[in-house]
């Protein structure tokens, strides 16, 4: 199903079925998987990437909901349904199946679903109609750089913020942008990214999800599977051989995600302004 599923457009490529994959085998013990495929012949044409939850309510009763693989604990800004453009009658297949189906379901949650997605208001018109509870909960923005735009890349590069901080460093020492080129070279910098990530949000009200071993299991297993697509990017900024601050992300269709951007202060010079 992998190898079919790289052929489908969809609106948000980066959450493919490695993706998908990868979340399920770090979290997805305590749900039941709810993955329906639409075809056409023996083309597959539209995955609904769905799970069920079975949660208690206020009164204690226990009911069944689906969610999105990977919403329900924000590991995904951007959840949608995987379908072929030029089928467009693939969305209403994997609801009108999802609606089929809703004898066993409570509520369908569409956490994490956009309002900008080109599947949202069918989605919401179509199961709306036929009865069913839905929800549309957080909607979060994922950081994207559009590459290639000329007069963006000047403006962020000539930030006096961003000239004064590298100009600090480097009259400090040796300051160096490395981007990792192997799988191999990331995972063996990845202990450190987990720190650097636990060490920073100490400092705030927000815990750091690495504290959980299985949002470890889940970058490793990410890293894994979607480095060999070419569109993984793990970039380290190093200061006199050690590293300053990490970057992960993805670069797709000349668009630039990020993710993760830990970085550490507690034994290096602070630029000015920078804490």
């Amino acid at each position: 199903m992998e190898q079919s599923a790289g052929s489908l457009a969809g609106p948000q490529r980066i959450s493919d079925v490695s993706v998908h994959l990868c979340w399920w085998r770090a979290f997805g013990g305590p749900y039941e998987l709810f993955v329906i495929l639409a075809h056409v012949d023996s083309e597959l044409v539209g995955i609904a990437p769905m799970m069920i939850a079975r949660e208690k309510g206020l009164a204690g009763r226990a009911s069944n909901h689906v969610h999105f693989i990977g919403s329900i604990n924000h590991a995904s800004d951007y959840c949608d349904f995987i379908t072929d453009p030029a089928v467009p009658q693939a969305l209403e297949a994997l609801l009108e199946e999802i609606c089929v189906s809703s004898r066993k379901v409570d509520r369908i949650d569409l956490s994490h679903f956009p309002s900008h997605s080109p599947n949202h208001v069918r989605t919401l018109a179509y199961v709306r109609s036929r009865g069913i509870r839905v929800s549309v909960g957080l909607e979060a923005e994922a950081p994207v750089r559009i590459l290639g735009d000329l007069q963006a890349d000047l403006k962020t590069a000539n930030k006096s913020s961003l000239k004064r901080h590298t100009s600090f460093f480097q009259k400090s020492g040796e300051l160096r942008f490395h981007r990792c080129e192997s799988q191999e070279e990331i995972l063996g910098y990845l202990e450190c990214f987990f720190e650097q990530h636990r060490t920073r949000w100490s400092q705030t009200g927000s815990p750091s999800q690495f504290l959980d071993p299985a949002q470890q299991v889940f970058y490793r297993e990410l890293i894994r599977e979607a480095f060999p697509h070419g569109w993984l990017r793990f970039h380290v900024v190093l200061f006199n051989g050690a590293p300053l601050a990490f970057h992960l992300g993805f670069e797709y269709l000349r668009r630039f995600i990020c993710t993760s951007r830990p970085s550490t202060s507690n034994t290096l010079p602070s630029p000015p302004g920078k804490c």
